[in-house]
């Protein structure tokens, strides 16, 4: 690499100095957020698909069903390919069904769930009239479920005439469930009553995860105007899963189902003790893996660790490893002959994979020499400068 030069106007987060390499390194500029990265060599600068089509760097497309993009590495630019998302179903009983020619399926609901304002619910399930004077339900039918009512409720006179009603109590509470529910971890619910306390709250929150259930009851009288309550999220389960809420607030009557979205909160750092080696020396490093909502120490056994050449060769590999201290520290000579170019670890705990890469290739410790520019003798009243250079 060669001399530094200067980026102006950089925000505060940004390096004051950004690496330049020489101009007879044959190297191609890619601009970044502060500073430039550049690919030199004959690595590749731009993405050349099968069909002849070429993308520069940070260029995306979509091909077929995934969307792709051609990003920057140190070995140069290269392709990499999502899936498109999906639209959700309407509800979990709704069937699949594949669409030629079309990415994302179209989902059937009619022959197997009730449709009310918009709403669909499963064979089993009940919810209220918007005046909340009937309950209904949604039943087995042949060849399609059918919706069955009980008879609605009747409205007694007032004994009086000079009686009037009380205030009503629909659209009286608001309940808030996370955005988020983290796996392993807790979350609350809550809910919020408008009208004047106090109020009886008998609720039931049943949570689905898989085979999993979590059920929470809440029954009291709420002297405040909310209450609150704590429950544990199972481990595992699908991206996206139910979280169903039953009882009564008051004299209203409360079926809510709620599609709720599932995330893991687990990280993993590996740290080598340089990024630059030579052949013939050792390369350490160590691992540190935090989990849940608060980033907690993990001390759960690694299950694999593995070191991969540039050619992707299996180097070296340690199984099951002992993580009773938090931090493990593991380390592997390079051979007195070994391939340049980069090399990476791989971490496998927890279920996902962590990787990190350092390079191998010869280099050489900048040298510079220092000269001092002095006069022949130098007098206690003067403050004029020296040379340095």
């Amino acid at each position: 690499m060669g001399s530094g030069g200067v980026q102006e106007d950089s925000p505060a987060f940004c390096p004051g100095i950004c690496n330049v390499p020489d101009e007879d390194e044959n190297c191609t500029e890619v601009p970044g957020t502060c500073c430039s990265q550049w690919i030199c060599g004959d690595r590749p600068t731009n993405c050349t698909l099968e069909t002849g089509v070429v993308h520069p760097i940070g260029d995306t497309w979509v091909d077929g069903c995934e969307r792709c993009a051609c990003l920057f590495s140190i070995d140069g630019a290269y392709v990499r390919c999502y899936r498109l998302l999906c639209i959700q179903p309407p509800h979990r009983d709704c069937e699949e069904v594949e669409r030629e020619g079309e990415c994302c399926p179209a989902y059937h609901c009619n022959s197997t769930t009730c449709q009310v304002d918009g709403r669909y619910y499963g064979v089993g399930e009940s919810w209220q009239t918007k005046d909340f004077c009937q309950t209904c339900r949604c039943t087995k039918g042949d060849p399609v479920p059918v919706i069955e009512c009980e008879e609605p409720e009747v409205c007694r006179s007032p004994p009086s005439p000079a009686c009037r009603p009380i205030a009503s109590v629909w659209d009286a509470y608001l309940i808030t469930v996370p955005k988020v529910f983290v796996r392993g971890g807790q979350s609350t619910v809550c809910v919020f009553l408008e009208d004047d306390p106090p109020i009886s709250v008998n609720l039931t929150l049943t949570m689905m995860v898989e085979k999993d259930e979590v059920h929470v009851t809440v029954v009291e009288t709420v002297s405040a105007n909310h209450v609150c309550v704590d429950f544990p999220v199972p481990d595992g389960g699908d991206a996206y899963d139910v979280l169903l809420i039953e009882g009564s607030i008051g004299e209203v009557l409360v079926s809510k189902e709620l599609r709720i979205r599932l995330v893991s909160v687990g990280r993993t750092f590996v740290q080598t003790d340089k990024y630059l080696y030579e052949e013939g020396q050792s390369v350490k490093f160590r691992v540190l893996s935090v989990e849940g909502e608060r980033a907690a120490i993990s001390y759960e056994d690694l299950d694999e660790v593995w070191v991969t050449s540039p050619t992707e060769t299996r180097l070296v590999q340690w199984l099951n490893v002992s993580n009773s201290r938090g931090l493990v520290q593991l380390e592997f000579p390079l051979a007195e002959h070994v391939q340049e170019g980069a090399y990476t670890i791989h971490v496998r705990t927890g279920g996902r994979v962590t990787t990190q890469d350092f390079k191998v290739e010869p280099y050489v410790l900048p040298r510079f020499e220092v000269t001092l520019n002095l006069p022949p003798y130098t007098l206690v009243t003067q403050t004029d400068g020296r040379s340095l250079c």
